[in-house]
């Protein structure tokens, strides 16, 4: 009989689900934080197709460009809205608007718009601090 099996197959798999036990017992949240970060190491690409996490994964990547998309969207009305703001209080020639269009110009900055109503509210700013 060949005791270095014997006494291998014995303690081999009971020894480690004891110490699972034990770790489990004096540190509750190891297991938890394991099972996070192997989720957190998934490499979505190597996942059967149409398994249960494989869609999982799809629907996560979808969600992500919709939300990518829509904030590019509300961005650019952002812009807009600016924009017309900024083109409306210019247009108002019989009052000096320089407080609000420098107001709406730095919203309008702080987005990265570069265009040429950014160029107009500079040049009315530049206009009216001369006249003032």
């Amino acid at each position: 009989m060949d005791w270095d099996s014997l006494i291998g197959g014995m303690l081999g798999s009971p020894l480690l689900v004891l110490a699972a036990g034990v770790v489990g017992r004096i540190w509750p949240d190891t297991f938890t934080a394991f099972a996070s970060w192997l989720y957190g190491h998934v490499d979505p690409g190597r996942l059967p197709y149409g398994s249960p996490m494989n869609r999982h994964w799809e629907q996560v990547s979808d969600q992500e460009e919709r939300a990518a998309r829509f904030e590019s969207d509300m961005r650019e009305l952002r812009k807009d809205a600016i924009k017309n703001t900024l083109i409306s209080l210019m247009g108002d020639k019989g009052v000096d608007h320089s407080e609000a269009v420098r107001y709406e110009l730095d919203k309008l900055l702080a987005l990265d718009a570069k265009c040429w109503v950014v160029d107009a509210a500079s040049r009315y700013l530049i206009d009216h601090r001369k006249e003032g």
